[in-house]
């Protein structure tokens, strides 16, 4: 089909719409909920979104759905309260952070992004730091023209922010969009056996995040390791998204394990991020070996197993025929010999 006709088929333009609905819808709950005094959002899933979108089309596709995700999110900086100057220049910076994180996952033109390949999650690991720190750099400049804020501040706010937004969310959106959800909630696994993982999971967040009592973050990656020894590395990118969000949330609004950081807010969520950058570079690196293991397993039974139903095989063949078979070691010692040869 010609890319002009693309434009006008109903199910892009029901894509276009939705991505910049969610993106809009994505980018104004982000600012409002975890803005810092340097303007700069605590995460940023809004380039992950897109991300997501992009790597699963062709590159001639990718205009038309940047432009109105663009348009997207220069309308919720305006809604939050960001001057024209910077709702304009912002998603600017992040345009070309996101184009750079998508041209280097689709440039050696894989089927689509797949957190269980280890080739997958390094270029994504390098596409969001070089991203982030080419957006982060503009974004810089930008905002020491309209404020008095520490420039290395405002720089580290923004790369930690958009390079975690990356790291988080891309698997995860990854996964919703494909409409593999189900597999990557249960795995290989019996349904039950996933549905107790998941509900461990659910009951250690509301233990870590729900109460300023008890310091429990040391918990989260146990966590992790639940689900990464039951489930598949994709299994294990929706809980750290989840985890990611849940995490953020709670040090925004005064509860959970960020409250027994001293300092400002802006000091808390840092230490948050901090903490979801380990569980990040950690998490799924390990996952992604788990889960070769398993296959690797998975491959030597079903090997053992074929090589026995042979062996019986050429046996039932050998012990048949009417022919002489014999089988001799260097030393000539016969090893095995035919009913026929005796």
């Amino acid at each position: 089909m010609p890319i002009a006709s693309r434009f006008l088929n109903w199910r892009f333009a029901a894509l276009v719409g939705g991505l910049a609905a969610g993106v809009f819808a994505v980018a104004a709950i982000s600012i409002l909920l975890s803005r810092d005094y340097t303007q700069i959002a605590a995460i940023w899933p809004v380039n992950a979104i897109i991300v997501a979108t992009l790597i699963r089309k062709e590159r001639a596709l990718w205009a038309p759905l940047l432009v109105p995700a663009y348009l997207a999110t220069v309308a919720a900086n305006l809604v939050t309260g960001n001057g024209l100057l910077l709702a304009i220049l912002f998603p600017a910076a992040n345009v070309a952070e996101i184009v750079f994180c998508s041209w280097l996952l689709t440039r050696q033109n894989t089927p689509q992004f797949e957190a269980g390949r280890v080739s997958d999650f390094v270029r994504l690991l390098a596409g969001a730091a070089l991203g982030a720190v080419c957006s982060a750099s503009i974004a810089t400049i930008v905002i020491m023209s309209q404020s008095d804020v520490a420039p290395f501040s405002l720089f580290l706010s923004w790369l930690s922010a958009d390079a975690l937004g990356l790291l988080i969310f891309t698997p995860t959106v990854s996964v919703l969009m494909s409409g593999s959800v189900i597999q990557a909630l249960q795995g290989a696994r019996a349904p039950s056996t996933a549905l107790l993982a998941w509900l461990g999971f659910a009951v250690g967040l509301l233990a870590i995040f729900a109460q300023s009592q008890i310091d429990l973050l040391a918990v989260a990656p146990l966590l992790l390791i639940l689900i990464a020894f039951i489930l598949e590395p994709s299994g294990v990118a929706l809980a750290i998204a989840v985890l990611g969000c849940v995490a953020i949330a709670s040090a925004t609004f005064g509860v959970g394990p960020a409250e027994f950081i001293e300092g400002s807010a802006a000091s808390r969520l840092r230490y948050v991020q901090g903490f979801l950058a380990l569980l990040v570079l950690s998490g799924m690196p390990a996952a992604i070996a788990l889960a070769r293991r398993r296959r690797l397993e998975a491959e030597l039974v079903a090997a053992r197993e074929s090589a026995q139903a042979n062996e019986a095989l050429y046996r039932l063949l050998a012990d048949h025929s009417s022919d002489i078979v014999v089988r001799a070691g260097p030393n000539g010692i016969v090893r095995y010999a035919s009913p026929s040869a005796r």
